[in-house]
């Protein structure tokens, strides 16, 4: 064999290895299409898409704000509702009403990306940050992990750790 030939053969083995790289790890067809579509740069559009998002997060958290905490609690995710009972995330706020109770917030921002939203918030001079997801038909809040563990334990474990951090408002 020449050293034409064995040159030959090595070109050829990588080139079909790199189409066979190709064809393993290219995304589906429509995943190509999608990413190939830009997001549309026209802000008008854009306050469309977000919309939904928006007016429901400012929905949920006016629940919040106005002490409709059971209400509130309905506006979770399936996982998130799992976690934490309704009784006794109502009866949390029962035994210690917010500081921040019927102080409002006002939505700066919402990022979706697909079925996830982050929504910007102020409430006086803070900012927060909540998350939305997508779920039957309707745009439903999760909470953060640290929230769903501490909402999780004992109720008068939590009452008695937020009277202690002075965060419970004089009944």
């Amino acid at each position: 064999m020449t050293l034409l030939a064995v040159i030959a053969i090595c070109a050829a083995v990588t080139v079909v290895s790199i189409v066979a790289l190709v064809l393993v790890f290219a995304p589906p067809p429509t995943e190509r299409r999608a990413a190939a579509q830009p997001a549309p740069d026209d802000p008008g559009l854009q306050e469309q898409i977000q919309r939904p998002v928006q007016a429901a997060a400012q929905a949920a958290l006016d629940l919040y704000t106005s002490g409709n905490y059971g209400e509130f609690w309905g506006l979770w995710s399936a996982d998130s509702q799992e976690s934490v009972r309704r009784e006794n995330y109502v009866r949390r706020f029962e035994l210690c009403k917010p500081l921040t109770e019927g102080l409002p917030f006002v939505i700066r921002g919402v990022n979706q990306q697909g079925d996830v939203a982050k929504v910007e918030a102020n409430r006086m001079s803070s900012t927060f940050s909540f998350e939305f997801h997508y779920e039957d038909g309707a745009w439903r809040y999760v909470p953060p992990a640290d929230a769903i563990a501490s909402y999780a334990k004992p109720v008068e474990e939590q009452v008695a750790r937020e009277q202690a951090a002075g965060a419970c408002a004089q009944r």
